[in-house]
């Protein structure tokens, strides 16, 4: 029963991603795009994908294909 916090998961997820964690730089990509953390958060969220394909992440390249396909 922990309650969902998505300020602190965003924070852990920036924090991570900042890191150099490329799969928290897709799922917070992922989810930036996706409005889970709130509206208007597109341009970042693209910019963590593009960090995650210029680091050879299929995931990202396939998470983001799908927003643009959306």
């Amino acid at each position: 029963g922990m309650k969902k916090d998505a300020g602190q998961a965003l924070a852990w997820l920036r924090q991570d991603a900042e890191a150099g964690d490329i799969e928290s730089q897709v799922y917070l990509g992922g989810n930036l795009l996706a409005g889970e953390f709130g509206r208007g958060q597109e341009a970042e969220g693209r910019r963590w994908l593009e960090r995650a394909i210029a680091a050879g992440s299929t995931d990202a390249m396939q998470s983001y294909g799908m927003w643009l396909l959306k």
